[in-house]
């Protein structure tokens, strides 16, 4: 009994049991309490005391875990936008060099599924003067709009212009290497280089049908000394 009452008198006097019975701790180990029911009661109050710092600490991991920050895994991916407000000067020539100089390989590109009128020869020689990809559209569209305005002019008599003919394609080309030697050669006196391309490929259109239209009335009829 004498060891077992010492044993508890010193866990009375420690830390743990001045934070078990406070201020009783000191009166507690003077008191002739028998050993066995203080042991018990010391024992009940220790797994006490460490329960209710276990529940503690779980409250207080509840508590940070509502706390998690979780608005970086919810972060909303920001719309492409690609629009010219959005680069530096620098990045858009950049940006600019890079698909004019690539023209050749993706507006010829038959397998896009786009239309491809130009020889590959004609896109590049066009990559050699064109700055943006804006300016190359807009000379292709001045290209179509003559095509369309030859094809209005004569509807009655049903002009078409394949722009994907064989023949035509290098025409095309030659009268585009033309339109801009003469830019070189008498840029003082094409005053409207957009109306001077227009006129240029207007012209060309209607010859290649007017040579089109002969030949088909050539073989209709080849007796006839007109043809």
């Amino acid at each position: 009994m004498g060891f077992l009452a010492n044993i508890i008198a010193g866990l009375v006097g420690s830390t743990l049991g001045q934070a078990i019975f406070g201020s009783w701790g000191p009166q507690m180990a003077g008191m002739a309490i028998v050993p066995s029911v203080l042991g018990a009661v010391i024992l009940v109050l220790a797994i006490s005391f460490a329960t209710s710092g276990s529940l503690k600490n779980r409250h207080d991991l509840y508590k940070d875990f509502k706390n998690i920050d979780t608005n970086r895994y919810n972060i909303d991916t920001q719309k492409l936008d690609f629009s010219t407000a959005q680069f530096s000067p620098a990045e858009l020539e950049k940006q600019n060099k890079d698909l004019v100089n690539h023209a050749n390989d993706f507006l010829t590109d038959e397998d896009s599924g786009l239309p491809v009128f130009l020889e590959p020869e004609a896109v590049q020689l066009l990559s050699f003067l064109c700055r943006t990809p804006q300016q190359m559209r807009r000379f292709i569209g001045i290209i179509l709009n003559a095509k369309y305005r030859v094809e209005k002019d004569h509807k009655d008599i049903g002009v078409l212009i394949p722009l994907d003919d064989e023949e035509l394609k290098p025409l095309m080309t030659k009268a585009l290497r033309r339109y801009f030697n003469a830019l070189r050669s008498n840029e003082k006196h094409i005053k409207n280089v957009e109306n001077y391309l227009y006129g240029t490929m207007q012209n060309l259109f209607g010859v290649w049908w007017n040579k089109q239209a002969a030949r088909e009335y050539a073989a209709k009829h080849p007796n006839d000394e007109r043809a």
